[in-house]
């Protein structure tokens, strides 16, 4: 399902393995204006073709780590950005460490792949009560689905300083 505006298009479907993926094909970012309740429907901007929310939530907390190739610097400046603007918000300190390093659950991961049958701004997204996966072919994607979870985080998300008293967590869709 195409979704055509003055901006552009974008595409998103379920793949074959159940996740969410966006095609990019606009620079439209995220609005910081959208209302979070975890009782209504999911809002994401643009909107997916298909989204499918699941039972849960993922939950970020003191023991919660991002992976990804830390040797890539495209990723990493990625994962840097999404570190820095929760700890800004939270106070949480969330270490990035590589693959190797990665825990069962309790994890945010961010990876390019080229498997990703998607233009160089898409994504597929997965977020479970364990985990969150973030997939793309390109850092550029990578970015644009950073977006999408700041869109799926409660709105202080977006903030510029340390909230506190706010449940920082992600609802589970494919």
């Amino acid at each position: 399902v195409n979704d055509d505006g003055d901006t552009g298009s974008d595409l998103a479907q379920l793949d074959a393995r159940g996740h969410v993926r966006v095609d990019r094909k606009d620079q439209t970012t995220f609005s910081d204006n959208l209302a979070y309740n975890p009782d209504t429907e999911i809002a994401i901007i643009p909107k997916p073709a298909f989204l499918e929310p699941r039972e849960g939530y993922f939950l970020l907390g003191k023991g919660t780590v991002i992976v990804c190739d830390e040797a890539d610097q495209g990723i990493r400046h990625v994962a840097d950005y999404f570190r820095s603007q929760l700890t800004t918000v939270s106070g949480l300190q969330l270490k990035i460490v590589g693959a190797k390093s990665a825990p069962a659950k309790g994890m945010i991961r961010f990876v390019l792949r080229d498997d990703v049958a998607a233009p160089a701004e898409g994504y597929r997204l997965t977020v479970t009560q364990q985990a969150v996966e973030l997939e793309a072919a390109t850092p550029a994607g990578l970015f644009y689905g950073v977006q999408t979870l700041f869109q799926l985080l409660p709105p202080q998300a977006l903030g510029t300083k340390r909230i506190s008293g706010v449940r920082w967590q992600i609802p589970s869709l494919v």
